[in-house]
């Protein structure tokens, strides 16, 4: 009987140094492998938000308009961030994308204080600007750029620009 156990025992021993020892060789050829063995999370995607600078305006931008840069330097540079139709459309380049938002909301702060909410499907915006400057029909703007990507990261701006026609 205590051979029986003494064999028992060596052959429970022994599978279980062969299985165990497999699992490791799996789960060591799985850690060389380029495939992950599960599911990281937000590895390979970048959430960053980059605010590009573009010169030209998009076609829809016609007649009366609101611009904006990063600062008076780039202003003057024609170098934008920022531009709407006065109205209803705005557009910011957002990582190497052109991007489209619509109004949702408009408010007249005071005399010379305007705060606009912008919308589409990944992004809020929200511009908030004072005015600081009139020439002939063309009144010149200072504030913030509020872009924030929905249920994650925000980015906030100073600007610099003018709207008139």
């Amino acid at each position: 009987m205590k051979n029986i156990f003494t064999h028992a025992l060596l052959f429970f021993s022994l599978l279980s140094v062969v299985f165990c020892g497999q699992n490791e060789t799996i789960k060591q050829q799985a850690s060389n492998s380029n495939v992950p063995i599960g599911p990281k999370k937000d590895s390979l995607i970048d959430y960053s938000i980059s605010i590009d600078t573009f010169s030209t305006f998009p076609e829809e931008i016609d007649g009366c308009s609101c611009y904006f840069s990063n600062n008076e330097n780039d202003f003057k540079r024609n170098v934008y961030i920022y531009v709407d139709d006065y109205q209803e459309k705005s557009f910011m380049h957002i990582n190497g994308i052109l991007t489209k938002f619509k109004l949702i909301d408009s408010k007249q702060i005071s005399k010379n204080h305007q705060l606009k909410t912008f919308d589409n499907k990944d992004f809020e915006l929200t511009i908030d600007i004072i005015q600081v400057g009139q020439i002939d029909e063309t009144w010149q703007q200072k504030g913030t750029l509020k872009l924030t990507r929905k249920g994650g990261q925000t980015t906030t701006k100073d600007i610099y620009g003018e709207c008139g026609c």
